[in-house]
């Protein structure tokens, strides 16, 4: 039979970025943070950082846009050019 604190130690989610990890060591369910800054960070302001990801986000999504638009308009062209040469 495995050791009980081994089977605890299950991959999780951190509670702030989302990420993935393994705890280091056995805290059953307490262990919901993959760092101390994390756990830190979320308790401090009181959850997540909604204003700091929607900043992130509206910087982010004219690049975003662009990027779409670029791939469409690139299959558009070539979908012409196959066209074209039929």
């Amino acid at each position: 039979m495995p050791e009980p604190s081994r089977l605890r130690l299950i991959p999780r989610t951190c509670k702030y970025c989302r990420a993935a990890f393994t705890p280091t060591r056995a805290q059953g369910r307490a262990a919901k943070f993959c760092c101390p800054n994390h756990r830190k960070a979320y308790w401090r302001y009181g959850g997540l950082p909604f204003d700091k990801m929607m900043d992130r986000i509206r910087r982010e999504l004219p690049e975003i846009v662009r990027d779409i638009v670029r791939e469409e308009l690139a299959k558009v062209i070539d979908g012409r050019r196959v066209k074209a040469l039929e």
